[in-house]
């Protein structure tokens, strides 16, 4: 019963988190050709250092949408997360670049003369892949958000309390904003301690601290 039930959790864990083992599959396959460029010139730190960047890209991604999505339009969160795609873009280039330049060097054995032309179509592949996935996992966790949210609030309800079940739902940015929306201007200045007293009021267990602190810094900046 107990292997049942860990086997479980490790399926709901890898269901949940597939588009970063997708990724992690991505890196390490790919460092025959960035990373073996790289390698080329600084010895085995540059594995190291092209699976750290593949990384960040993928991070880089998965935070930009995050960001999108749970920060008001007028907040600085939302308009400054578009300059993330300018370092996203620099690592998608210099990771193509160093594909290219590597693809060049072991081509010609399987392309002859096509080699000028397909090298660098097929060094886009792991680049994009990277960046798509992370933007993937990014939206993966705002539909669980969504789903595991329960009743949204409705006309002048500031939020639906749920049933007494002994469980608290935790809360969406979507409730967090009709919240705040029923302070009818009262707004005050909320810490993260503001927010969760905040959530339990209108009864929704406890959001993650970096949450609550976000959450805060968005309704200082709407002041």
């Amino acid at each position: 019963m107990k292997v049942g039930i860990g086997v479980g959790k490790a399926s709901s864990w890898a269901n949940q988190n597939r588009f970063w083992l997708i990724g992690l599959g991505l890196m390490v396959a790919s460092s025959g050709l960035d990373g073996a460029y790289l390698a080329k010139l600084m010895g085995w730190c540059g594995y190291l250092l092209n699976s750290t960047v593949d990384l960040a890209s993928e991070v880089i991604m998965h935070e930009y949408e995050s960001l999108r999505r749970n920060n008001s339009r007028k907040s600085k969160q939302y308009r400054h997360a578009q300059w993330l795609l300018v370092p996203e873009a620099a690592l998608v280039f210099f990771s193509w670049f160093l594909s290219w330049r590597q693809l060049l060097l072991v081509m010609p054995l399987v392309e002859g003369h096509a080699t000028g032309w397909v090298a660098p179509i097929v060094a886009l592949f792991v680049p994009v892949a990277l960046a798509a996935t992370g933007y993937a996992q990014a939206l993966v966790v705002a539909k669980e958000d969504a789903d595991g949210a329960g009743e949204k609030a409705t006309g002048d309800q500031v939020a639906v309390k749920p049933k007494a079940s002994g469980i608290r739902p935790r809360a969406t940015v979507d409730d967090w904003r009709q919240i705040v929306a029923g302070l009818n201007g009262q707004r005050r200045s909320l810490d993260a301690t503001g927010v969760q007293r905040l959530l339990e009021e209108h009864g929704f267990g406890p959001a993650a601290a970096t949450t609550a602190r976000r959450w805060a810094r968005e309704v200082a900046n709407e002041r």
